[in-house]
């Protein structure tokens, strides 16, 4: 199958989001993800140990997540809540 037969297959999913810090744009890498057609721009942790996703990008690659399952985890921000789910593989882009 072509790319361009394969992408007709796919609804094209457009997310948008430009973090700052103290007003500031933090750098963006382009990712792709085997189940989205085009790839999005996301932050890109490399010393992480584990990444989040927002819910609509879960959604949209069609992610296995477990919303009833939620955790306490802290960051540089503070605490937050998150829900585990089954690893994605991403590849960035240049």
């Amino acid at each position: 199958m072509s790319d361009k037969e394969d992408k007709k297959f796919f609804t094209k999913e457009t997310i948008s989001y430009s973090p700052t810090v103290f007003g500031e744009p933090m750098p963006l890498l382009k990712v792709g993800f085997k189940t989205l057609p085009q790839p999005i721009q996301a932050l890109v942790d490399s010393g992480a140990t584990s990444s989040m996703l927002n819910p609509i990008v879960a959604d949209a690659i069609k992610l296995k997540v477990d919303y009833n399952n939620k955790k306490a985890g802290a960051g540089a921000g503070g605490l937050f809540d998150y829900v585990p789910s089954e690893p994605v593989e991403i590849e960035i882009l240049s």
